[in-house]
């Protein structure tokens, strides 16, 4: 999962999800390579977001999406990660072997965090975020997604790995809730299961 992200001179707050999201700089991109990845990824019309069975949105790879925020505004961004997961199990356990669910963590202030309502998206996409509604001060603080079952799904893959400049959390079908704090780009420094017990969640059963 790459990513990048700015504050637009209109005040929405952009960040093409897939791994990595740069610094928001006053509404400016921190560096050439993440204007491109923006010119290329926003206004993508031929992706839309649809209806997803579950009742979320679906967004395939390349799509873009006007998030939703939470209702709920928390204190830390860990504890608006964990009820970003633990809020939508039901849709979670429904998904298909080859789906998953990404969203992203809003700082709006010192201990004001509010996580977007999680969109459905096969693996290894990247998905186009876009917060219409921001306010002056609000960045991209996280990301946050889950694995499906299969071989690897308890612990951050490469793609996931390949960039580290925005923390990342990832639910496992298995209950893991790891947290991948920035750190250096394709490296498993620091990663941490925020679990105390053997399951934060329900497994996927299925």
């Amino acid at each position: 999962m790459a990513s990048t992200n700015s504050l637009t001179t209109n005040g929405a707050i952009n960040a093409a999800i897939g791994g990595t999201i740069s610094e928001i700089t006053s509404g400016d991109f921190a560096n050439g390579a993440a204007m491109a990845a923006m010119q290329a990824g926003f206004g993508d019309v031929d992706n839309p977001a649809r209806d997803h069975e579950s009742g979320l949105k679906y967004v395939p790879d390349g799509g873009r999406i006007e998030v939703v925020l939470s209702e709920k505004t928390f204190k830390t961004e860990v504890a608006a990660a964990r009820s970003a997961f633990t809020d939508f199990e039901k849709e979670y356990q429904a998904l298909a072997d080859i789906e998953e669910l990404r969203g992203v963590i809003i700082r709006l202030g010192a201990g004001q965090f509010k996580y977007s309502i999680p969109v459905v998206a096969p693996l290894i996409a990247e998905i186009n975020f876009s917060v219409p509604q921001s306010q002056l001060g609000w960045s991209f603080s996280a990301d946050f997604h889950t694995h499906p079952r299969g071989r690897g799904a308890e612990r951050y893959s490469k793609t996931d790995l390949d960039d580290r400049s925005i923390n990342k959390y990832l639910r496992t079908p298995k209950g893991k809730f790891l947290f991948a704090p920035v750190g250096q780009s394709g490296s498993r420094a620091g990663i941490t299961n925020l679990c105390r017990s053997s399951s934060c969640f329900d497994r996927v059963s299925k």
